[in-house]
C-alpha cells in the first residue's frame, strides 16, 4: 500500500484537486444526460397532439392558475370585519330613520 506520508504536499494537494476535479465532471456529465432525457420527454410531449397531452396541458394550466390564485390571495390585505362582499352597508351599519 501507498503511504502518502512520503509524497511531498504539493503531491498531495494535487491529488485532492484531481479527485475533485474528477468528481465535478463525472456530476456535469450526469446532469447534462438527465437534463437531455428530460428535453426529450417534454419535446415529445409537446409534438404529440392527442388526448394525453391535452389532459397533461389543461391540468398543468388549472395547477398554475391555482397556486396564482393562491400567492393573490395571500398578498391580500384582509378585509376589516365590517366589510361584506357586496359593498353595500349591512343592517347595522345603515343609518337609522327618524
Amino acid at each position: 500500500m501507498i503511504k502518502l506520508s512520503n509524497f511531498k504536499i504539493v503531491v498531495k494537494v494535487s491529488l485532492i484537486v484531481v479527485l475533485m476535479a474528477i468528481v465535478t465532471l463525472g456530476t456535469l456529465a450526469f446532469a447534462t444526460h438527465e437534463m437531455r432525457l428530460a428535453d426529450d420527454a417534454n419535446t415529445d410531449i409537446v409534438t404529440r397532439v392527442n388526448k394525453s397531452t391535452t389532459i397533461a396541458v389543461r391540468a398543468s394550466r388549472r395547477a398554475e392558475n391555482y397556486v396564482s390564485s393562491a400567492f393573490q390571495l395571500a398578498g391580500k390585505p384582509p378585509m376589516p370585519a365590517t366589510s361584506n362582499i357586496s359593498g353595500k352597508p349591512s343592517i347595522a351599519e345603515r343609518p337609522t330613520k327618524r
